[in-house]
Formats: C-alpha cells, structure tokens, sequence
C-alpha cells in the first residue's frame, strides 16, 4: 500500500508541470467574443489579454468590413495600470482602408521605467457602430509590424509571444437603400450656350440614414455633383444647373447615378435615364429645328410676359433660364432670325 501511495505520489508531481506547461499561453480576445446587434446600433467590445506576463508594450490592428462596422472610438482598459504605473494610449481608425475593409489601430504603453505587468485583464473598449444589416468578423492583423506584445526590458524589448481569437458581429436589418426616381429637366430644348436646372428625386428605402454622392451627367459629360443625405424614409429634389456652353448641337441623353452609401447593398436603382435633351442653335426653339424662324418668333410671342405659375407657361421659351419670358428672350430669337 505504501509502495502504490509512492508511485502515485511520484506521477502526480511529474504531471503537474506537464499540465501547467500546457495551460500556459497568452491570448488575447474579443468580449463578447460574438456579438448581435440591431443595424444604427453603437456599441462596445471590449479587448482583453489572458495570462500574460511583464507586458509594458502593447499594439493590435483589427480588421472588420465596413458595410456592416465602422469604427467610432476606442478608450484606454485599465490593464496596464493595474500595478499603480502610468500608461499611455491611442487608437486611429480607418473605416476606409480600402473598398472592402475598415481598420481600427490601438496600442499602450506603460512609462517610465517600471516593471512590466503580470495576469489578465482590460486591455482596450473599442465602439463601433452597425452601419449596414450582415455579419463580419473582427480580425486581428498578424504582421508583427501592427501587432505585437512587448516586454519591459529596456528598447527595443522583448516579444511576448501570443495568440488571438477572432471575433464575430452579427448585424440584423438593413442599412441605407438610396434609390433615384426621376430625373427631370425642366424644359428638352435649350438653346447652345443657355442653362437649363435638371431636378433629380431620390429616397432612402433602407433601415438607415444614408449620406452619398450623387452625379449628373449628358452622355458621358459631367453635369455635376452633390452630396446629400437623407433620413429613413426621406426623400429629396436636388436641382443642378447645366450650362452648355461648348455642348455640341444635338440630341444628348441624361441620367444621374448616386453613389451607394456606406451600408448599402441593394444598388440596381442607384441609376436613373430620363431620356433626352434637345441643344439647338441660339433662338431655334420651335419643332422645326434647323433655322430661326416664324415658328420661333410666334412660340415665344405666345408664352410672353409668362412666368412658372401662369397658363400660357412654355419654358422653352425661357432661354435665359430667368423664370420670366420677356424681352430678352425675344431678342434672342430676332438677333438669329433667318
């Protein structure tokens, strides 16, 4: 019976440093290490270490896609200061590293020298806010030029090696969903060298408030661009002027695009053609395209002294694009008659 206690005795301390080797390691993670939030929703992830020791120098990049994350703020865990030392943090956020993917960059270091800390703890709370409706994953950049844990020996120290466990947000609705329904010129003749103001109408279908930029264009040219922002369920008339001084005589087609929001995924109606624009030769403004004459003189005496809100309103005889037919609008017309 002694002889069996001995034996045991004997295994028990042989494995026990054979499990504390095993047990041994330092990671680093998301918590929540998976997280459900509503589309709109900011909100905090903490990152922690487990133990990990003599830590004076921290740094992680951490990568999510920016349809559905971006990166508002991040603040200082109490980690390193758990001994009564000093530390300094930082953090920049690049929600737009590239097309696909946002970044968040954030590291501490303890001051002074003084010793390095041992355990588990906070380390950083980083914000973010759910900014279109799908699932990324938080994933740590494992170039050791981002991210590192370094020890408090003096520089350029010592690394501590480590492991990370990614993390994971689900984001339920849907972001912003813009949509352009109607481009609309307020008149299809325009005489070459004259404006004309073109209305663009969008709405957001979507879950959140979209902010975007969108262009206007004839043919290929650029007419221009704006941005704007609208609210859940809001809508919008923005108006561009076209001049088209240098625009070739003929028939030009116009269509606008609105550039999707950070967010949005449903883009098929991010386009809208309307059709045509007619720029003719100064003062030729009547059906009969090719010359100034009668047919222009009588458009334009019929619709004189009109404004927007009278019976007789024609704009295409407002040449001028002044929101009155008057005098100027007929010495156009004369100064060209055939």
């Amino acid at each position: 019976m002694i002889g069996l206690a001995i034996i045991m005795l004997t295994i028990s301390l042989i494995a026990l440093p054979l499990n504390k080797t095993q047990a041994a390691g330092t990671t680093v993670q998301f918590v929540p290490q998976t997280s459900t939030v509503d589309a709109g929703t900011t909100f905090t992830i903490n990152l922690t270490i487990a133990d990990v020791t003599n830590l004076a120098v921290w740094e992680f990049r951490i990568f999510y896609l920016n349809v559905v994350l971006n990166c508002t703020s991040a603040a200082k865990g109490p980690f390193l200061e758990k001994n009564g030392d000093s530390s300094f943090f930082t953090f920049a956020t690049y929600n737009t590293y590239n097309a696909t993917y946002g970044c968040v960059l954030l590291g501490a270091s303890l001051l002074g020298a003084v010793p390095g800390v041992n355990g588990s703890g906070l380390l950083a709370r980083i914000t973010f806010k759910a900014v279109g409706g799908g699932d990324t994953q938080l994933v740590f950049d494992n170039d050791p030029t981002w991210s590192f844990l370094k020890d408090s020996t003096p520089p350029p120290r010592n690394p501590i090696p480590y492991t990370t466990v990614d993390g994971t947000v689900h984001v339920t609705g849907s972001g912003p969903d813009i949509a352009i329904t109607n481009v609309s010129p307020v008149k299809n003749v325009v005489c070459q060298g004259y404006s004309v103001n073109i209305n663009v109408t969008t709405s957001n279908n979507g879950g959140l408030t979209g902010t975007f930029n969108l262009t206007l264009y004839a043919d290929a040219a650029l007419i221009g661009n704006q941005t704007v922002t609208l609210g859940i369920g809001g809508s919008n008339v923005t108006t561009f002027l076209w001049a088209t001084a240098g625009v070739p005589i003929g028939v030009h087609t116009i269509w606008a695009y609105a550039q999707p929001a950070v967010g949005e995924t449903h883009v098929a109606d991010n386009n809208f053609t309307d059709g045509s624009v007619r720029i003719t030769n100064p003062g030729d403004i009547a059906a009969e395209f090719g010359t100034v004459d009668i047919f222009d003189v009588v458009l334009c005496a019929l619709a004189f002294g009109a404004e927007p809100k009278s019976p007789n309103w024609n704009p295409i005889a407002d040449i001028n694009n002044d929101a009155i037919i008057d005098i100027f609008d007929i010495v156009v017309v004369a100064i060209h008659f055939a």
